[in-house]
């Protein structure tokens, strides 16, 4: 038999029977698991005080986590706007004025990316496809590719069409987060020495049916070949 007391800013003080003894060292054992310390201090008659506390404080843990969400939505948002000055920055280099319609139409697209958790995903692509054309003067090939229907991905330079303003059939977003996978291409050509040149440099590349792909976090991207 035991008796329990508990104590303010102390923890927990058991009380056990001499000869409770598998209980006693089942309860030794239990917190050091849990990773934590205590000290078993003799009394008189056949008792043991055992005094229980832990090292890990359960709030400071809670606040930490808290913490850690509160920076990850934070990052997100981040990544949100910059993906949005980077698209309207991008429009404008095209030719086409603040307040326009494609405008208005890539602030619709990226509500819906954002909404996804896609945005930190299409601003890695854009700087790998903004290192291979630093690094080897290479683009992705023109009007191919499954990126080459969204507005958004056309001012990011990640794709390129001859009339952007001629876009019928915007990309579903939905539909490339489910089947997790997406293409671009690039000139036959070049194409192995821009995987070689990926893998070397840090980007997370794997393979795919054969064939390369640059893993992102919620996207595989497909690096394909022009054949002409």
């Amino acid at each position: 038999m035991y008796r329990m007391q508990r104590y303010k800013n102390i923890g927990i003080m058991y009380s056990y029977h001499n000869d409770n003894r598998d209980f006693l060292i089942y309860f030794i054992f239990y917190a050091a698991f849990l990773h934590t310390y205590m000290a078993i201090l003799p009394s008189k008659g056949k008792f043991y005080r055992i005094i229980y506390k832990a090292d890990v404080n359960i709030s400071f843990i809670m606040a930490k986590k808290k913490n850690q969400k509160k920076r990850d939505v934070l990052s997100k948002k981040r990544a949100v706007e910059t993906l949005r000055f980077q698209t309207h920055w991008g429009l404008k280099q095209l030719g086409h004025a603040e307040g326009s319609m494609l405008h208005q139409r890539v602030n619709t697209e990226i509500d819906l990316i954002a909404e996804l958790e896609l945005a930190q995903d299409l601003l890695t692509l854009k700087l790998f496809i903004d290192d291979v054309k630093k690094n080897l003067a290479t683009t992705p090939t023109p009007e191919k590719g499954d990126l080459v229907k969204s507005p958004t991905a056309i001012a990011l330079g990640i794709a390129s069409v001859g009339n952007i303003e001629a876009m019928e059939t915007p990309l579903i977003w939905k539909d490339m987060v489910d089947q997790k996978l997406l293409s671009i291409y690039y000139p036959g050509e070049n194409r192995n020495d821009i995987v070689d040149w990926a893998k070397v440099n840090g980007y997370n590349t794997s393979t795919y049916l054969g064939r390369p792909i640059l893993k992102l976090s919620k996207l595989f991207v497909m690096i394909e070949r022009t054949r002409e």
